[in-house]
């Protein structure tokens, strides 16, 4: 899992991730349009390619959407609850 994908969104820009990494290629699926990924050296060619192409609006509308998630699911608030509540549990259940 990547902290450094999601601060990326935090700042809206999109990402870009490799298929392979299970935890970030999740997140990007959930996310919806909020990156690229590829898997081998001519996809990456490909990603980039097309990203020195691309219209500025779809870099905003691709960082909007990684923001979007990155908010209902990592902001640093959701992360201190997520722990704080796996901390209260494992200390009720001794």
């Amino acid at each position: 899992f990547s902290r450094v994908m999601f601060e990326a969104w935090m700042c809206k820009k999109p990402v870009v991730v490799n298929k392979d990494c299970a935890a970030t290629f999740k997140a990007l699926q959930d996310a919806g349009d909020a990156g690229w990924a590829a898997q081998d050296k001519d996809e990456f060619a490909n990603v980039f390619s097309m990203i020195s192409s691309a219209h500025d609006d779809e870099f905003v509308r691709k960082g909007q959407n990684g923001l979007a998630y990155a908010h209902k699911h990592c902001s640093w608030d959701k992360v201190i609850a997520t722990y704080t509540d796996i901390f209260a549990a494992s200390v009720t259940s001794q």
